[in-house]
C-alpha cells in the first residue's frame, strides 16, 4: 500500500479496536508480527530509534505535557523566536488564550498538563508541529476533544500549513474527506480497502461507503492536494501488529535527544 509524498492517508474501521497500533508501529513501540514500514524505501526496522522519532510528529488523543512552562513545552531545545511561538500558537488556535493567561507563555504547566483541558493539550502539541515543520504528521484523534469550530479550524490549518507534508489521520469523525487523498479501511484487524474517498463511495459493497452512511457527515468535492517532491514516500507493507496498551512517544523524552547522531530518514 505506498503512499506518495505529501499525500494525506486517513485510516477507518467500525469496529477499530488498536487502531493506535498503526501509530505504535510507526514509532515502533511495538514490534510487528510480519509485513514491514518503508519511508523513501527504508525499512524503519533498520533506523536508529532517536534518528526515527525524531523524524515523526504526533498530535495524540490524549497528549501529556511536561512539568514547565508553556514556552519549554512549545520549544524544549530554545530554537526559536518568540514571534515564531506566538505565531504557532495563534495558527493553531491557541493564541487568544495563551495572551489570557496572566504570565502568557511563562504559565507553569503541571504534571501532564492536567492545569489544561485534553483539547487544549490538542492544540499545544498542533503548535509544537507547527514549529517543527515535520516530514510525517500522524494525527491520533487530535481533534476529538474540541468543539466542532476548533476542529474546522484545525483541518484547515492542516491544509494551509501541512500540504507539503504526509499526514496520517486516525479519526473517529467522518469528516472532512476532502483533506483526504486515500482512505485505508479495516475489518476485523485486517485491510480491508485502500484507495481514494471518491472511487470508495462509488462502490455500493464498499465497507467505507457503509460507515459514510452510518456518520452523519456532508462529503465535499473532493480536490487532491498538489504533489511535492521533497517530503518521504511511506509504504505500508499488510501486517497483524501485537496489540498492547502502550502511551504515544512524547517528543521532548530521551528517546529523541538531538544529540544522537544526525543520520536521516527518508528525504531532506
Amino acid at each position: 500500500m505506498p503512499l506518495s509524498p505529501t499525500k494525506k492517508l486517513r485510516f477507518e474501521g467500525h469496529p477499530f479496536p488498536g487502531k493506535s497500533s498503526f501509530a505504535l508501529a510507526l514509532f515502533r513501540l511495538l514490534e510487528l508480527k510480519s509485513g514491514r514500514v518503508l519511508i523513501d524505501n527504508v525499512d524503519l526496522s533498520t533506523v536508529p530509534l532517536p534518528t526515527l522519532r525524531r523524524r515523526l510528529t504526533i498530535v495524540p488523543q490524549d497528549p501529556v505535557l511536561f512539568s514547565g512552562t508553556l514556552r519549554m513545552n512549545l520549544d524544549p531545545s530554545k530554537r526559536f523566536d518568540e514571534d515564531f511561538l506566538w505565531e504557532a500558537l495563534e495558527f493553531a488556535g491557541m493564541g487568544q488564550f495563551v495572551q489570557s493567561l496572566p504570565n502568557g507563555l511563562d504559565t507553569e504547566m503541571t504534571e501532564g498538563g492536567s492545569n489544561i483541558s485534553v483539547g487544549q493539550r490538542q492544540l499545544i502539541c498542533l503548535a509544537r508541529a507547527l514549529l517543527r515543520k515535520p516530514k510525517i504528521l500522524i494525527l491520533d484523534e487530535a481533534s476529538a476533544s474540541v468543539d466542532l469550530e476548533t476542529d474546522q479550524m484545525v483541518h484547515r490549518t492542516l491544509r494551509e500549513h501541512f500540504n507539503d507534508c504526509t499526514v496520517l489521520t486516525i479519526a473517529h469523525r467522518l469528516n472532512w474527506l476532502s483533506d483526504v487523498d486515500r482512505v485505508l479501511v479495516i475489518d476485523n484487524g485486517a485491510v480491508a480497502e485502500f484507495d481514494t474517498p471518491d472511487n470508495l463511495l462509488a462502490q455500493d459493497e464498499s465497507l467505507f461507503k457503509a460507515l459514510a452512511k452510518e456518520g452523519d457527515f456532508a462529503m465535499r468535492s473532493h480536490k487532491p492536494s498538489i504533489e511535492r517532491m521533497t517530503p518521504p514516500r511511506v509504504e505500508i507493507t499488510p501486517a497483524e501488529a501485537e496489540e498492547e496498551e502502550t502511551d504515544l512517544p512524547n517528543e521532548e523524552e530521551p528517546l529523541l535527544d538531538d544529540a544522537v547522531d544526525n543520520e536521516s530518514v527518508g528525504s531532506n
